[in-house]
């Protein structure tokens, strides 16, 4: 899943949680173990979460929930929806 997060300044940040060894920062792909994957787990769209951040915990709004971008998918190596490729 992909989560877009805005912050107070106006700064958004989209970020992919995968499992557990996954990561790329060029694609926000994080962990789903990180400090950030488990403040976001079992949020939606509109609610107030606590994210860590460069200078301590910050406060963020969900924005969005989406699926996968193709770039992420591409990456893990995934199957494009609706291919009955495994």
């Amino acid at each position: 899943v992909e989560v877009v997060l805005g912050q107070a300044d106006g700064t958004r940040q989209r970020v992919a949680i995968l499992g557990e060894w996954d990561r790329d920062e060029v694609l926000g792909i994080i962990p789903n173990r990180s400090r950030l994957a488990q403040a976001l787990e079992g949020r939606r769209a509109g609610e107030q979460v606590t994210i860590p951040g460069a200078q301590g915990d910050e406060a963020a709004t969900v924005l969005s929930i989406e699926p996968l971008s193709e770039a992420v998918r591409t990456w893990a190596g995934a199957p494009a929806p609706g291919t009955d490729k495994v």
